[in-house]
């Protein structure tokens, strides 16, 4: 299985591909805080969205690429998994 990512930065989008499942503390490091998620769709696809938890608390930018995926508001950099089943 192909394990993709894609992290959503204020204006840039990232896609990151790998053979090997990343590790929560990598995917928690590309968030930057604490981890809370969400399910959203991209790409026609469903997929779980990773947020800082603290975001609105660290007072984050509205990140409106990943609010648009998530059909909710999230603040801060967002990673989406897509192909990836949360444990």
């Amino acid at each position: 299985m192909e394990y993709k990512m894609v992290l959503i930065t204020e204006g840039n989008m990232y896609r990151m591909e790998s053979h090997n499942r990343p590790d929560f503390e990598d995917m928690r490091k590309l968030v930057g805080g604490y981890v809370t998620q969400t399910m959203g769709t991209f790409e026609g696809k469903e997929v779980w969205i990773l947020v800082d938890e603290d975001g609105s608390d660290k007072d984050l930018p509205i990140n409106h690429m990943a609010s648009s995926c998530a059909y909710q508001v999230l603040v801060g950099d967002a990673l989406i998994l897509v192909n990836f089943e949360l444990e």
